[in-house]
């Protein structure tokens, strides 16, 4: 009991501190990333962090930053695969995650950024030093009606139109196509949606009237959906990645989890868990 209550450190923080954070034994160290909920692993007062009794492992946990939405479906087979493993996923557009990855807050960087020549590797290129295929989903255009897909030119100029943050290759394919439709640069006045199931449920909400996703956020909520790009997602990581990374990739590439994400609409998981290259 006095280990488990005993300040967990030294520890750093990845973003603000909060009261209550999950931790990880990433390369960079104990890195604490601050709950988003109730479940955590250190509380954190007066520059004091304490373990829960209810604490997991650090050195059992894997974080991967990226904004897939089914990295919480791989997150949940990694520990139904590997009980007393955990795999935590922070929400982060590529360029945060590959910025996350290179100081070592993060086991794994998941991304998908355009580049003329091909998807990612100009990007990670320097980074990591391994990559290994996710899988290739549907992005595209996001609306409550069809009709309302046909008039996404209106949203855009009129504000309507959500984006995510800068650094997202969802809101660099909407620029992208915006300025091949000869529109301005994007109104958007609220804040980025921080996650392509957030950008969608705002369509649904009413908040916005149109917005770029994936294909299984669209469906999610219900909303008409228009391919615009087939965009492959790639996890970075490095060449020995550890114990734990090497058991996640072995969950990739298991065949269950290959048609459980082959399920979802508008991805393509044959090659998930496939080395692509390494440097």
């Amino acid at each position: 009991m006095e280990a488990l209550f005993a300040p967990a450190e030294p520890a750093r923080w990845a973003g603000p501190p909060a009261a209550r954070a999950r931790w990880a034994a990433a390369p960079a160290g104990t890195v604490l990333y601050p709950a988003e909920d109730l479940v955590a692993d250190v509380s954190w007062h007066d520059g004091r962090v304490v373990a829960l009794p209810e604490a997991r492992p650090p050195e059992r946990v894997v974080v991967v930053a990226g904004c897939d939405p089914a990295l919480h479906v791989i997150a949940r087979w990694f520990t139904a695969l590997h009980p007393g493993w955990w795999c935590d996923v922070v929400p982060l557009a590529s360029r945060p995650a590959l910025a996350w990855f290179a100081e070592g807050l993060v086991h794994v960087a998941g991304i998908h950024l355009y580049h003329p020549d091909g998807y990612n590797r100009r990007w990670a290129e320097g980074r990591g030093r391994m990559s290994v295929r996710g899988a290739v989903w549907e992005a595209g255009l996001a609306a409550r009606t069809p009709g309302d897909l046909a008039r996404w030119g209106e949203a855009w100029a009129a504000g309507r139109f959500a984006v995510r943050e800068e650094g997202s290759e969802a809101r660099a394919l909407a620029e992208r196509q915006a300025r091949a439709a000869g529109l301005g640069p994007v109104r958007w006045a609220g804040p980025p949606a921080r996650s392509h199931t957030e950008a969608a449920r705002w369509v649904r909400d009413g908040h916005a009237d149109a917005t770029v996703t994936t294909a299984p956020a669209a469906a999610l909520y219900g909303l008409a959906f228009e391919p615009w790009a087939a965009e492959p997602f790639d996890w970075i990581l490095a060449r020995e990645p550890g114990p734990g990374v090497e058991r996640l990739l072995g969950v990739l590439a298991h065949p269950a989890v290959r048609a459980t994400l082959g399920d979802l609409p508008g991805y393509d998981a044959t090659r998930a868990g496939e080395r692509l290259w390494e440097s």
